[in-house]
């Protein structure tokens, strides 16, 4: 368990040993570069042990080993690691010299941290998406040594990007346990904590205002949920953090000379630029869209260092350097997302996933309708209030638009509707992970961008960075479907949208500012204390049985959001292991939309115990299924799970040992005792 200590380990000194942390933000920028580097190493001995089929418990220790040998045992590096330990120490000594407000605010959010770290460490991994590809793709990767695609029940585990769900297996894979599993979303969140006030920093704020950023991130009443479970919003907030950082840095210094670059960044704040851009990438499919309008942003800046020393001799040497910046970050980008790209390609024939998943996503037609639609109804669903009636108004509001345009409130082509959902709603919650929204945060960050562009003294720095986050709102409804779960997929323009808020909020007399630290506080508890899938408070009501993760089994919160099968999948299993305890190798049939790793936490916690792989009962037994090879070779289950109602015949060569609420166990004819 100690080992997972390891990779965050190498972060910290990764961290200290970066020079020159100089200036207002120079702490917190050399964290997210620390981060950069870090990721694009966990990212790449990942795909060099999985080449060899290494990724186990003993590659992937040699794979941390490494650097922190070299950390510690180069002088030069173990020195600046030292002068590094010494900057961190006299920071936490300045808090003495803190207001009482501002040490109120720090405490508060080392209060969180904690309440959420213990959260995470507590409950299993239980969200839907969770249990259906983040975790199940892990227990794959651990399993098969090897990255490779494999025959999937859920083919998002195959082409959805990775990095989130490798930085997982790494801890899982040293620590043997799921315990690590949520942490890596807590500690993203945390380090959007870091981002945001060293934003906020950039754009003028002071010390105020840094903590205040960091607050209301930090109460962001979706961020709560997610980073204390297994999802990947949080993360991909993370990087965005780290591209938004060098970008401001690059509008800043534009027009200063800068001897080994350009822009006003060195060429390894370019290199830097580009590795985030790439492990954003390949943390979430989303990213693209929110990270072009700071890249365009970038690109601005790096215009208007040419046309500054376009008066000069060194105007030609400004072109062919704003190539070179743009080789450097698509060679970064290929480098963190080649691999991945080419197994899609090899299995969907595009690097992106299959046709059919990425048209269900995508706004059919591209155009004018769909920007209109996918903006009102995005909109509409940040705006829901705990009131019904207010959400009964505005949603007649939007439909009643939709009709004065000619379009249906549930155009086919611009909606994501897949099986039973009723369609567009808006419908108030802030306990549930996949749904809730901030009303209150998404006012706030419209005000405070509304006060940067009409204020008397504008601030053109953060204009330009409002203006960012909605260029990069309006990209996402342009691009993709209205989903019903769009409070979530939003979460990076949130987070990023707090910087201005904590600005602000930081002009305000000091009995507003407390004011609304204390509104900002109250609206955030029921995500602290409520979260449906693991709460702090056991507040269900009946017929729900009452439960909070610091009470209630493990296993028990493992199906709190598929109960239907947890006696079904529980039973079998325990049949199973007494009926044919020998047997190592299990196959299951599953739906596209049931909780899988809740098998592998039942019959092979670490990937160890069995062997476990998809088969398909209604196709003719191959080495593979869909054409795609076991990466551990031959499959010969000597039992079969099915979980598909639809699915009631016989097997040839086995017969059905026990069945439980439309799912069934299968054994060989070998074990027929």
């Amino acid at each position: 368990m100690i080992l997972a200590f390891l990779p965050p380990s190498v972060l910290l000194l990764i961290w200290l040993a970066i020079p020159g942390k100089t200036g207002r933000t120079g702490q917190r920028r050399a964290f997210f570069y620390a981060a950069a580097i870090w990721g694009t190493w966990l990212a790449l001995a990942s795909e060099l042990l999985g080449a060899f089929h290494q990724l186990r418990f003993t590659g992937l220790l040699i794979v941390w080993l490494l650097p922190l040998a070299l950390l510690l045992g180069l002088p030069g590096l173990r020195h600046s690691i030292w002068r590094g330990k010494d900057r961190v120490l006299m920071g936490i000594r300045s808090v003495r010299d803190w207001t009482a407000f501002e040490k109120c605010l720090l405490g508060g959010l080392i209060l969180e941290a904690l309440l959420l770290l213990a959260i995470a460490w507590m409950a299993p991994p239980n969200t839907n998406d969770a249990m259906q590809y983040h975790l199940a793709r892990v227990m794959h990767w651990l399993q098969d040594g090897s990255l490779a695609h494999y025959p999937a029940a859920i083919d998002r585990q195959l082409w959805q990007p990775p990095w989130a769900e490798l930085a997982i297996l790494n801890l899982m894979g040293l620590s043997g346990s799921d315990r690590w599993a949520n942490l890596v979303q807590w500690s993203a969140f945390l380090g959007c904590w870091v981002g945001v006030s060293g934003l906020a920093t950039s754009l003028g704020a002071g010390r105020k205002g840094q903590l205040l950023a960091a607050w209301t991130c930090a109460l962001l009443p979706m961020g709560i949920l997610q980073a204390t479970g297994a999802q990947n919003d949080l993360v991909a907030a993370f990087w965005l953090l780290g591209v938004l950082m060098v970008v401001v840095k690059a509008h800043q210094g534009c027009r200063e000379i800068v001897a080994n670059g350009f822009a006003g960044l060195g060429w390894p704040e370019w290199g830097i630029l580009g590795l985030t851009v790439g492990l954003g990438l390949l943390t979430k499919g989303t990213f693209a869209l929110f990270v072009l309008p700071a890249l365009v942003w970038v690109l601005v800046s790096a215009l208007r260092a040419i046309r500054a020393r376009s008066g000069g001799r060194s105007g030609g040497k400004a072109w062919l350097r704003l190539s070179g910046v743009i080789l450097l970050g698509a060679a970064c980008v290929v480098l963190l997302n080649g691999s991945h790209w080419a197994r899609n390609w090899q299995s969907y024939g595009s690097p992106f996933g299959p046709q059919v998943s990425q048209n269900s996503l995508k706004n059919q037609p591209l155009g004018a309708a769909a920007l209109y639609s996918n903006t009102l109804r995005n909109a509409a669903q940040q705006l829901a209030m705990p009131v019904g009636k207010i959400n009964v108004l505005i949603q007649a509001a939007v439909q009643k638009l939709h009709a004065w345009v000619g379009l249906d409130v549930n155009e086919p082509g611009f909606t994501h509707t897949p099986g039973d959902n009723a369609g567009f709603m808006v419908k108030y919650s802030n306990k549930n992970e996949e749904l809730a929204g901030s009303p209150l945060d998404f006012g706030l960050i419209f005000l405070a961008l509304g006060f940067a562009v009409f204020a008397r003294k504008k601030n053109a720095l953060a204009i330009f960075f409002g203006a960012v986050l909605v260029a990069a709102f309006l990209l996402y409804s342009f691009f993709f479907n209205w989903q019903t779960w769009g409070n979530r997929l939003f979460l990076p323009l949130y987070v990023a949208g707090t910087v201005l808020v904590g600005g602000w909020l930081e002009r305000w007399h000091w009995a507003g500012r407390g004011l609304a630290a204390i509104v900002l506080l109250a609206v955030a508890l029921p995500a602290l204390f409520l979260n449906t899938s693991r709460p702090v408070l056991a507040w269900q009501k009946a017929p729900q049985t009452p439960f909070s993760v610091f009470t209630a089994s493990r296993g028990y919160l493992q199906f709190v959001n598929s109960p239907e099968q947890y006696n079904a999948w529980i039973s079998l299993s325990e049949e199973l292991k007494q009926r044919a305890p020998q047997c190592a190798q299990v196959g299951y049939w599953l739906g596209p939309g049931q909780a899988e790793y809740a098998l592998w936490t039942l019959l092979s916690p670490t990937a160890k115990e069995r062997r476990l792989e998809f088969i398909d009962l209604a196709a003719p037994r191959s080495a593979g299924v869909g054409g795609i090879a076991y990466p551990a070779g031959e499959f010969d289950p000597c039992a079969i799970i099915s979980t598909r109602f639809d699915y009631n015949q016989d097997i040839p060569g086995y017969f059905l040992a026990a069945g439980h609420s439309g799912s069934q166990l299968y054994l060989r004819n070998d074990l027929k005792q």
